[in-house]
């Protein structure tokens, strides 16, 4: 079993996702289209960061039943936010939940096998509705929608409405990358710059992530497959 980041880390990521959603709209506001991606960047890939550390933080040995004790916590929090209209500021709480799905079924499901061919699934049904319409990911997302995960602007409004699914993905890539003693560095940084260009280039971030999980760890999931096989 591969160790996730360090406490001080994961509270350090969390914080600093947070404190983007909070102060950016008092930043000045973004004068061309290269200061919305720019937000948009740097808030994915500060949300992922914490999910990801979250999540690594909460695999086996870590037992199922604090996870389930988080999940009900964050969504009370989650909750918290929505009722205040927080928006962005509900980002997190909300990937955090959403994550935690993500967990529980990597949990129950943690052969290699099933860990290749869901990460394959989701990732054409992703690359599917990318190719039929992307307005979810800049159109204006409604206020404690819990289906989209609002990112701050410079200056205040919205700079990017990711998919809650990304969360679940990044909950279940983070507990198969720690469950099947894969490459979590490698894993991690290509995740997060997976993210990062989904962002820059205002595209679905799901497909990118999975396959900067797959690519890595082609010949540990390959064994893996070949082992249960045997």
């Amino acid at each position: 079993m591969v160790r996730g980041p360090s406490s001080l880390l994961t509270c350090a990521l969390g914080a600093a996702a947070m404190a983007v959603a909070l102060v950016a709209p008092a930043l000045p506001e973004a004068s061309s289209g290269t200061g919305v991606r720019v937000a948009s960047v740097v808030s994915a890939v500060l949300l992922a960061a914490a999910v990801l550390a979250v999540s690594a933080n909460s695999a086996p040995p870590l037992p199922t039943f604090l996870v389930v004790f988080l999940a009900v916590g964050i969504g009370m929090v989650a909750l918290a936010f929505d009722a205040t209209n927080a928006r962005a500021a509900a980002s997190l709480p909300e990937a955090l939940l959403w994550a935690t799905a993500g967990l529980l079924f990597a949990r129950s499901f943690r052969q290699p096998t099933v860990a290749v061919a869901v990460a394959l699934l989701v990732a054409g049904l992703a690359l599917a509705g990318v190719a039929g319409d992307t307005s979810s990911l800049t159109g204006k997302a409604s206020a404690g929608d819990p289906l989209t995960l609002e990112l701050a602007a410079f200056g205040g409004g919205q700079a990017l409405a990711l998919p809650a699914l990304l969360a679940v993905v990044l909950g279940a890539v983070a507990c198969w990358t720690a469950m099947l003693e894969l490459r979590v560095g490698w894993t991690a940084m290509l995740v997060l710059e997976a993210v990062a260009l989904a962002a820059a280039l205002r595209i679905d971030p799901v497909a990118p992530v999975l396959a900067a999980f797959l690519l890595p760890n082609l010949d540990r999931l390959a064994a893996g497959v070949r082992d249960e096989s045997a």
